[in-house]
């Protein structure tokens, strides 16, 4: 009887190693109780790449107060409601500090440069509290007025990140921590016409 109970034992320990040497893990699990001593791999970079074929360099998330060198800030800006409808692209860069570029954009997509506005640094702070509220927005705002909004980051002209929000909130110009989009493309749109009308000929 003890050798029938000892040979059982010995089969059960027998047919448990070869299942643990049989173990393979998928591909990119590492075997919690390994011993290789192989150099870990390197930890992955931080990019700002959401696009495939796009690779930023390493050098933090683009962010309107921290834009430098050759990259922007493109934002799409669409609003519709009961005595409106607008469309604007808008171009952030650093020249000098903070700087826009608003264009009228018809449905076509055809656009209109109206001209450049420079921004302060807490104008910065408020555009990225304002991208941070986009972010969290939820169900569809209650509002009769909404916002189409696409922000694309890029760098020398390349494509690194791209984010689309709707907003029906309404609630934008009525923070002060937040910088709302439209009164910028608003003043800048309100100067072009006012150039428009100086410079139309007196008949």
């Amino acid at each position: 009887m003890r050798s029938s109970l000892t040979g059982i034992v010995a089969f059960v320990l027998a047919a448990g190693l070869f299942v643990a040497l049989s173990y393979a893990p998928p591909d990119g699990f590492a075997d919690a109780d390994s011993t290789d001593t192989a150099e870990p791999p390197p930890k992955p970079e931080t990019l700002t790449t959401t696009r495939a074929g796009a690779r930023a360099e390493p050098r933090g998330p683009v962010t309107f107060a921290t834009l430098d060198g050759d990259r922007e800030i493109v934002v799409r800006f669409e609003s519709s409601g009961c005595f409106h409808n607008v469309r604007y692209r808008m171009t952030f860069r650093n020249e000098g500090g903070l700087a826009v570029e608003v264009a009228s954009l018809t449905r076509e997509g055809a656009e209109t440069v109206l001209g450049s506005k420079q921004l302060g640094p807490e104008q910065a702070v408020k555009l990225d509290n304002l991208l941070t509220f986009y972010r969290g927005l939820k169900g569809d705002g209650g509002c009769t007025t909404q916002d189409w909004i696409e922000v694309e980051t890029r760098d020398s002209g390349r494509p690194l990140t791209s984010e689309k929000f709707v907003d029906g909130t309404c609630s934008t110009h009525d923070r002060t921590d937040l910088e709302a989009l439209w009164p910028i493309a608003r003043d800048v749109e309100d100067a072009w016409r006012q150039k428009q009308e100086r410079d139309v000929p007196v008949k």
